[in-house]
């Protein structure tokens, strides 16, 4: 008897030659299953227990008809225990017509179609990706099946699920989803909720509506606020278009208020395929941003994403003296480098991605790169901050490098300051990413305190 996982179970199944249908009845507990311990959840504590009962049939095709009933189900992890109630399962088929339906306390859903859901997953994909972005999968689409389907599938409470599954996901009461295709390949599908999640990141008044009119693949998405790293925007909408495997989309926001917050950015590509593998060619068009009444022009460039490399051609944005440009490749290739440029950067912007404002200000300037093979976590930095102040107290002028040591497998850095002539904060050490290790030495002179 495994004390990690108490099991009882009754019932059988009996398989047709003929018709290679079987048919499964059957009772079955779960007093306490350590989903941890039997190698299944690997997040740490995972506890589940539950009941079901079931009378269905598995097709010689995969599908599942009859009725499965899940009880008295519990979760637990180290953020609590989570009781989830009853779920039921029901799938039925008569006259080429295939419904099934989940009821639960968290979320109904329902599913009617000339066809199997498996069937359904198929001719999405057939109407969709294999139509207008074949180079996706390397598969073209075929002669529509003439199906027709209908989804629909609204979210209840369900954070006590959430909280088990994926901790700090959250998806408001009233989240819903709708599909349908019609006989003839047409799809409509919308997503809409009030509110979702993910930790402090969230969006309120999201609306997600795909279509595939015109002979093209379409997606609008609005949301009327959107907060991200701290930083909030309003009036989102996101635009999508795909067609014969050329992509393009638009994101714009507008915060409409004193400090002129808003912006647009417009992408194009293509997509082929060499070989086995997939060619992403992505093109950066004019754009512009204004942050705090502050703007910046993102100049045009082109990216290439090939086989593990990613090719970029003067990706940047300019705001008066301040510039910030990526420039280079990465791949496995020895030699390849992509760099970073700054050219008096605002650190101020900084404060807006902290949990809190840390008063740090300066401009820096100076280069990061990635030298290739990327497998070999190269990263070398020489930056210069000048006029630097953290916590509003004046750093001076601050110096910062990192390089990679290869035969520790390390980084190794020093950073330094110079405020009027003296060195009062002197930093070094090193952190490997193999053993999750940091080590720091600090030398201080004349330190003030208000940096902490």
């Amino acid at each position: 008897k495994d004390p990690n996982f108490n099991f009882i179970f009754q019932g059988g199944y009996a398989k047709s030659e003929k018709s290679q249908n079987t048919v499964y009845k059957f009772n079955a507990s779960v007093g306490h299953a350590d989903l941890n311990a039997i190698n299944i959840d690997r997040r740490g504590k995972s506890m589940i227990q539950l009941r079901t009962n079931a009378n269905f049939t598995k097709t010689g095709k995969g599908n599942l008809l009859g009725r499965i009933d899940i009880g008295e189900i519990m979760l637990e992890n180290k953020g609590g225990r989570y009781e989830i109630g009853d779920i039921i399962l029901t799938s039925n088929s008569t006259d080429n017509k295939y419904t099934a339906r989940l009821n639960s306390r968290f979320a109904n859903g329902s599913y009617t179609g000339s066809a199997s859901i498996a069937d359904f997953v198929k001719d999405i994909k057939n109407v969709t990706i294999e139509r207008e972005i074949p180079a996706l999968t390397g598969k073209y689409a075929e002669k529509y099946s003439g199906n027709t389907y209908d989804l629909e599938f609204v979210c209840h409470n369900v954070q006590n699920v959430l909280a088990f599954a994926a901790p700090g996901l959250y998806i408001e009461n009233g989240t819903a989803l709708n599909a349908n295709i019609d006989e003839k390949g047409n799809l409509k599908a919308e997503l809409s909720s009030g509110r979702l999640a993910f930790k402090r990141n969230y969006m309120k008044g999201f609306m997600l509506s795909i279509d595939n009119e015109d002979n093209s693949l379409n997606g609008m998405a609005s949301c009327g606020e959107i907060s991200a790293a701290s930083i909030v925007m309003n009036d989102n909408l996101l635009q999508l278009h795909a067609n014969d495997n050329h992509i393009g989309a638009g994101f714009s926001f507008d915060n409409h208020g004193d400090s002129e917050t808003r912006g647009e950015f417009i992408v194009s590509g293509d997509v082929s395929r060499d070989d086995d593998s997939r060619i992403f060619d992505i093109r950066i068009m004019p754009s512009s941003l204004h942050y705090n009444s502050q703007e910046w022009n993102i100049q045009p460039s082109d990216i290439r994403i090939h086989d593990g490399s990613v090719s970029i051609d003067s990706f940047g944005a300019i705001s008066g003296e301040q510039t910030i440009s990526l420039h280079g490749r990465a791949s496995e290739d020895p030699g390849d480098e992509l760099s970073l440029y700054l050219e008096r950067f605002d650190l101020s912007l900084i404060n807006a991605l902290l949990p809190k404002d840390f008063g740090i200000k300066g401009a820096a300037t100076g280069v990061a790169s990635l030298t290739s093979p990327v497998s070999d976590r190269e990263i070398l930095v020489d930056m210069l901050c000048d006029s630097s102040y953290v916590a509003n107290v004046p750093l001076g002028v601050f110096r910062m490098g990192m390089t990679w040591n290869d035969n520790a497998e390390r980084f190794d850095f020093k950073a330094k300051n110079d405020l009027g002539g003296k060195e009062n904060v002197d930093v070094s050490g090193y952190y490997s990413p193999k053993a999750k290790y940091l080590s720091t030495q600090a030398a201080f002179d004349g330190f003030d305190i208000g940096y902490a």
